[in-house]
């Protein structure tokens, strides 16, 4: 009868047995619930924006699959990031948490999926004897068991999509994490995973984390020092990490010895006396091993760049192949998380990845490549600054620079647009080349450099770094002792401190031109020097002296059908000849200056001399005429993209507009030149129009 039933529970060796009469029903054993993650990162900060993305995953949960794919470079924090997230939202995930590292940048061997399968299973309860051998087989197992369940999956450290793909649960109440230093591109394309990559800590956040390990009280105690720490550590979370541990562990030592040991040795200071693995050094290495053989030797070469961004042309010309064989490498290694795209062909090293891209050049590549690989980037950007600058201003005073000497192919340019633009981009590269090349021997290249790069430093009103580059120019020159190079030197130098009003200087060094010039018999050096010796003579008031020296020129220049040396003569003598009020000689002289600028198509100085002009016809009370001339002076300034100029012509005009009465057209036109003015530089230029 029923009342007379019993039931027993015992144990059997699959888990529960409910024994009722002759009836043994098997209760499925509860599934282990795994907890794998490693233990939260102490002294997590920053990266407020990532974590907010990755909670917005939990909000809507919708396809079979999330993936967040955290790439970035060795030492970013990928790891840190997800494991503190992970611990974060665990409670959301109560069927458990798997972790493994699939050492895809390592010195141990990279493990395979069925190696991870096996690990998983086992932790899901799976005997051994019970786990297939086929990867198909461990995998439908593994979906399987997942199926259903809220598990969260932390794959750490994988190498390519291939390593992830079999370990992805099928079920959309699971969800996976996984960080590479590559950006793992298969996931996002046919998975639908969403990607995030890691750069540098912002410098508040950085900050923040050294003190956190150091110990507010003794960072604070040492602000200055402090600072100088995070700076050097580039802002890559390993680094800092290690940095502030070892300020931590020496609590007798100064920050800023410590801080002193970095800067001399940052990839040797970088590393921890008890974990070998957990160096700046080694993290790059084992990314670099990563590398098949041709974008490595890429890899490595980069590193001899001097300046802080790269081009694909100037890469190129560094391995001595095509941009469009370049294009390739700098992909793979941008797709390793290496190099930086940060623009339209243009790339860039974290700080201490240069470094170690350049020591690893220096241990892998002989003295002889290395050479030559600098010594073909210097001429190429050489080369290509000239082509650039006559094409910027085709009438420069200064010869071209020899290609024959050169066994690169500089770049051409369609328009002066895309002049313009080059040396915008390669401004910082420019500064950095001309120092590098002093600095090495590469006297040729850094004797000549600066005439190329004047016209850029002109048109934004940049005199200082204008004199600043032609000092070195002549430095150089004088030390590879040719002559006719160091004319064009002496020559850019006298005409940047002409232009930076250090007029005294300016004639010394213009003197210095006229010796050299007068003793090789180099007729038109000659002429330049009183050239540029006579307007520092102007500038100075002294005009009965500076008219000798612009009719020396003058003569000079006729006899050498040099015209537009005779034009700026011509005007030089007009402008004196105004302020003596000779106007009707003044007149005479400027209007035949200008006739030459338009009959050669000099429209730069056409728009310089036409502002002269307007000048005289002020003086003269003819403002409806000088308006004219400045109106058309601002026009041939925009159209040259001559910012600096552009400003100081409008402000002219203002002033004659209000002069007029036109008060509304001068206030415009302030407006105009206030904005123009205050960005032609992120800091403005050296002096105000």
């Amino acid at each position: 009868m029923p009342g007379d039933s019993t039931r027993n529970v015992v144990h059997g060796d699959t888990g529960p047995v409910v024994q009722a009469r002759d009836i043994h029903l098997h209760r499925a054993p509860t599934p282990p619930t795994p907890h794998q993650l490693p233990p939260d990162v102490s002294h997590f900060t920053g990266r407020a924006v990532e974590l907010d993305i990755l909670d917005a995953l939990l909000a809507g949960v919708t396809r079979p699959v999330v993936i967040s794919a955290i790439a970035g470079a060795g030492g970013v924090g990928k790891t840190s990031l997800a494991v503190h997230w992970a611990h974060r939202v665990r409670d959301r995930f109560p069927d458990g948490q798997l972790y493994v590292n699939l050492r895809g940048f390592s010195p141990e061997p990279q493990l395979q999926p069925s190696q991870v399968l096996t690990g998983f299973l086992s932790a899901l309860g799976v005997p051994g004897a019970a786990v297939p051998r086929d990867i198909d087989a461990m995998t439908g197992l593994y979906r399987s068991l997942l199926a259903d369940r809220r598990v969260l999956v932390l794959l750490d450290n994988a190498a390519t999509a291939e390593q992830v793909r079999p370990l992805l649960p099928g079920s959309p109440t699971c969800l996976v994490l996984a960080t590479s230093r590559n950006r793992l591109a298969g996931l996002a394309a046919r998975e639908g995973a969403r990607r995030i990559t890691l750069g540098e800590l912002p410098p508040p956040d950085a900050l923040a984390l050294a003190r956190d390990v150091i110990g507010p009280a003794r960072a604070d105690a040492e602000p200055d020092a402090t600072n100088d720490l995070v700076q050097r550590c580039a802002g890559l979370p390993l680094a800092l990490r290690i940095a502030a541990e070892q300020v931590a562990d020496r609590p007798h030592r100064n920050i800023a010895d410590l801080a002193s040991d970095l800067a001399n040795r940052r990839l040797d200071a970088l590393t921890t006396e008890d974990d070998p693995n957990a160096t700046v050094r080694s993290v790059f290495t084992w990314s670099y091993r990563a590398l098949p053989a041709v974008p490595a030797r890429m890899f490595r070469l980069l590193g001899l760049h001097p300046g802080p961004t790269i081009s694909t042309h100037a890469a190129g010309v560094l391995a001595g192949i095509t941009s469009g064989e370049a294009r390739p490498l700098l992909d793979r290694l941008t797709n390793g998380h290496l190099l930086v795209e940060i623009g339209h062909d243009r790339f860039r090293f974290h700080d201490l990845v240069r470094e170690f891209a350049a020591e690893t050049a220096r241990t892998c590549d002989s003295e002889e490549t290395r050479g030559d690989s600098v010594r073909r980037l210097l001429s190429w950007y050489l080369h290509t600054a000239d082509v650039a600058r006559l094409i910027v201003y085709p009438h420069h005073g200064l010869p071209r620079v020899d290609h024959q000497q050169s066994d690169v192919e500089p770049l051409q340019f369609d328009s002066r647009s895309d002049a313009l633009e080059w040396h915008k981009q390669e401004q910082l590269n420019l500064s950095s080349v001309l120092l590098y090349a002093s600095q090495h021997g590469h006297h040729r290249t850094a004797a000549l450099l600066p005439s190329c790069l004047a016209t850029y430093y002109v048109r934004l009103g940049d005199w200082a770094a204008d004199v600043d580059a032609c000092t070195i120019g002549v430095e150089s020159a004088r030390q590879l002792g040719d002559e006719q190079v160091e004319l064009v030197s002496l020559s850019a130098l006298a005409d940047a401190l002409l232009r930076d009003r250090r007029l005294h200087e300016s004639m010394h060094f213009s003197e210095q031109m006229m010796q050299i010039a007068t003793r090789i018999g180099h007729r038109r050096q000659v002429a330049g020097a009183h050239h540029t010796h006579g307007l520092a003579l102007q500038q100075l008031g002294l005009d009965d002296e500076a008219v000798g020296r612009f009719r020396d020129a003058l003569q000079l220049y006729r006899e050498l059908d040099v015209h537009r040396g005779e034009a700026i003569m011509l005007g030089a003598l007009g402008e004196i000849y105004r302020r003596q009020r000779r106007y009707d000689d003044a007149s005479s002289h400027l209007k035949q200056s200008l006739e030459i600028f338009r009959t050669t198509g000099n429209t730069w100085n056409e728009a310089l001399y036409l502002r002269r002009m307007a000048q005289l016809q002020i003086d003269l009370g003819d403002h409806h005429t000088a308006i004219e001339h400045l109106e058309r002076s601002v026009v041939l300034y925009a159209e040259l993209e001559d910012l600096y100029e552009t400003s100081r012509t409008l402000m002219m005009l203002s002033e004659t507009l209000s002069r007029q009465g036109d008060h509304d057209r001068a206030t415009w036109a302030m407006r105009e030149a206030v904005t123009i003015y205050r960005n032609v530089t992120p800091s403005g230029p050296s002096r105000v129009p």
